[in-house]
């Protein structure tokens, strides 16, 4: 192999991993929308398991199901549970936008009220 050269045109390259590149390019990989990424998906098991059975010289047996699922279905079906808090009390010093504007305005009339209290 010759040794690398510097190049005008290797100032325009770049080097990238292979995810970066597919996640760039997911065209090329198949993974565009929903429905090509389940075809494709699809397709890369069933080829895989053929060439798994011609390698080691057995008939290939493959059975496939796809279904929709919701996504609370999905959660459990990994094993992923949703959690419910169990002392939302923890969490009462966060504030939404909301408290924050309703808190506001009460402060705003608060204070309001006390000027007009203390020009009296």
């Amino acid at each position: 192999m010759p040794p690398k050269s510097k190049g005008a045109g290797d100032k325009n390259l770049k080097s990238k991993s292979p995810a970066e590149f597919f996640q760039d390019n997911k065209g090329i990989a198949g993974f565009e929308n929903a429905g090509k990424s389940l075809y494709t998906t699809l397709r890369e098991f069933i080829e895989n398991s053929l060439d798994s059975a011609e390698s080691i010289g057995v008939l290939p047996d493959v059975d496939i199901a796809v279904e929709e699922v919701t996504l609370s279905q999905y959660e459990d079906l990994i094993g992923l549970k949703a959690h419910v808090r169990k002392d939302s009390a923890l969490y009462a010093d966060i504030e939404t936008d909301k408290e924050k504007q309703k808190r506001l305005k009460e402060e705003a009339k608060a204070a309001a009220k006390a000027a007009k209290g203390g020009k009296v």
